[in-house]
């Protein structure tokens, strides 16, 4: 073998044996893993995969699986990152002569779980798997440590919502909101809830969850059944997705959470996307029956009814207004609700990375523009603000949009009481 080819083979074998790629905060600090021992009853070869901090790589435990603990130091919490939820799991106290349950997470839904130890003193601790479950990190705290911003301690979904941002995959809520999150769920604390309208499995929904808490928000998003379909066009959408599905998930995402507001997606897909357009077609849809008992019933009967006060959607042409995602955020340390977005975004490393997207305020999918679809309270006279007429919150100034200040911009004659409507893209 010539030199040429035998470098080449070397090159592709090192290419081949590299370890997977590293899924990290930027700075991890504050957990006290590395000191502890950890053992398992089940797949102790790749144990390794416990403490990585990586995603990507599982821990697989089977049916009554254990790992145990034993730490250096007391235990205040374990932040646990799973890759399969169980449906029955607890975490035991060893101190004793019997194992004591500590914490029983039957039936939570979080993909990444906090889990406070409140007992003193504990030093080793047994996670016991009844039904099995796989997971990505396991981190460690000590007691007495402040828990770090990194450990995300999410709250259940809103029973009563601000406003509801409707996703139709993850990262497009950063990429076609941009500051949204970070402004008003993080700056001014409201309850933002946001869901998606398709479910690409455990990779993105890590990478969702960073996003999320990066810019703010509390409340675990929702995240629909449905699978992600790339469609080229409307069309294509309409013939892979059951429309009355999606319309039927629109109207329970606003029934449930009873939004003052709600922002959705550009009608035309933002760049032609057919999911895309799908999710705002049904939204706007749903917009029109949330408060009408005669659809989906059922649903009616288990969140009652429900009328949105105003609806903005990205790029819509009339009622425009231009968002300022430029102002520093104290919640974020003086970076803007722009920074944040980007940073927010890049959590998302298995799009990040491909370097088609990025969040932008400039071009055609400016992520400031906007338009006041629907509302039920008055047209927006100043423009700077979705809670205007209802509970304002922005203090800064509005920009202007196509040069001209929003509050010079003839509004609409008199406020619509029922949304436009609905026409496909």
């Amino acid at each position: 073998m010539g030199r040429k080819n035998l470098f080449a083979a070397v090159l592709i074998l090192l290419l081949l044996f590299q370890p997977l790629p590293s899924v990290r905060a930027a700075s991890r600090t504050g957990h006290i893993t590395k000191d502890c021992t950890l053992s398992v009853s089940v797949d102790a070869e790749n144990k390794r995969y416990l403490s990585d901090d990586n995603f990507l790589s599982i821990w697989r435990g089977g049916k009554k699986s254990t790992v145990r603990i034993d730490s250096p130091r007391a235990i205040g919490g374990l932040y646990i990152r799973w890759e399969k939820i169980p449906a029955n799991w607890e975490v035991r106290s060893l101190k004793g002569e019997e194992p004591e349950s500590l914490y029983n997470g039957a039936g939570s839904v979080f993909l990444h779980q906090y889990v406070p130890i409140t007992s003193v003193g504990e030093t080793s601790l047994e996670l016991c798997l009844t039904s099995g479950g796989a997971i990505a990190d396991l981190f460690v705290l000590a007691d007495g440590d402040p828990v770090p911003d990194w450990v995300q301690r999410w709250k259940p979904m809103w029973d009563k919502a601000d406003m509801l941002l409707v996703s139709t995959h993850a990262d497009d809520e950063l990429l076609w909101f941009g500051g949204a999150m970070p402004v008003y769920a993080g700056q001014f604390q409201k309850k933002v809830q946001v869901a998606y309208v398709t479910n690409h499995g455990p990779q993105r929904t890590h990478e969702l969850l960073d996003g999320l808490w990066t810019v703010g928000v509390v409340a675990y998003p929702m995240i629909s059944s449905f699978p992600d379909r790339y469609c080229k066009t409307f069309q294509q959408a309409l013939e892979k997705y059951d429309e009355n599905a999606v319309l039927e998930y629109q109207v329970s995402l606003l029934r449930r959470f009873k939004p003052d507001v709600v922002l959705g997606q550009d009608i035309n897909g933002e760049y032609g996307h057919g999911v895309h357009q799908l999710n705002t077609y049904t939204l706007r849809k749903a917009l029109e029956i949330s408060d009408d008992p005669a659809f989906f019933p059922e649903l009616a009967e288990k969140h009652g009814l429900w009328q949105v006060k105003k609806c903005y959607l990205h790029l819509y042409e009339k009622n425009r207004l231009l968002m300022d995602w430029n102002q520093p955020l104290s919640r974020f340390s003086g970076k803007t609700g722009l920074e944040m977005a980007k940073a927010g975004f890049a959590c998302h490393v298995s799009q990040a990375k491909k370097g088609h997207w990025e969040v932008r305020d400039y071009g055609d999918n400016d992520c400031r523009k906007f338009g006041l679809y629907y509302t039920t309270v008055g047209p927006d006279k100043v423009g700077n603000d979705f809670f205007e007429n209802l509970d304002a919150c922005i203090p800064w100034p509005a920009l202007s949009v196509e040069g001209k200040p929003p509050a010079t911009q003839p509004p609409p004659t008199s406020p619509p009481t029922s949304p436009p409507t609905t026409q496909p893209p």
